[in-house]
């Protein structure tokens, strides 16, 4: 990687170059990252509106990546980002995990987290019932903007 670095620059690299078997490869990176600290800011340049970033489609012979970095660079940052899956699920189901309902773990092991975020209050007792809940997360009054609810059903 430092070769092809050192030769076409860190950017939109569109190279030849031949894989560990000696075949004919194209190599099409857009970043080529030498610094783990560049990878959140690339992570979300690529982040579609789902929070997901979009796929990239190769054929045989073809390396076309968005982001590259050398071996082991990652592994740091994929944990923190993978520590984070299940948060804005969490921010939901806090309210129907407080009245009995059960989450996969991924998905409570952000209660505590939530907890400290998210207001909820409860009266399912007498003529006007209802549950209140929310949370000072990123998203979460535009997602109630956009009709994102779901259904949480006693069990």
């Amino acid at each position: 990687m430092d070769k092809i670095g050192s030769k076409y620059g860190l950017t939109n690299i569109d190279a030849w170059g031949k894989d560990k078997d000696g075949n004919k490869l194209h190599y099409q990176w857009d970043n080529l990252v030498i610094s783990p600290s560049n990878l959140p800011a690339l992570h979300n340049q690529f982040r579609g509106p789902e929070g997901r970033p979009y796929r990239v489609k190769t054929r045989k012979g073809e390396w076309k990546s968005r982001i590259v970095v050398e071996k082991g660079q990652r592994a740091e940052y994929i944990k923190l980002v993978q520590s984070h899956v299940g948060r804005w699920k969490a921010k939901w189901a806090y309210a129907a995990w407080r009245l009995g309902d059960e989450f996969p773990a991924w998905i409570a092991r952000h209660f505590d987290y939530v907890s400290r975020k998210a207001p909820f209050t409860a009266k399912l007792e007498g003529p006007n019932q209802f549950i209140e809940f929310g949370s000072s997360g990123v998203n979460f009054r535009k997602d109630i903007g956009m009709g994102r609810f779901y259904e949480f059903r006693r069990r």
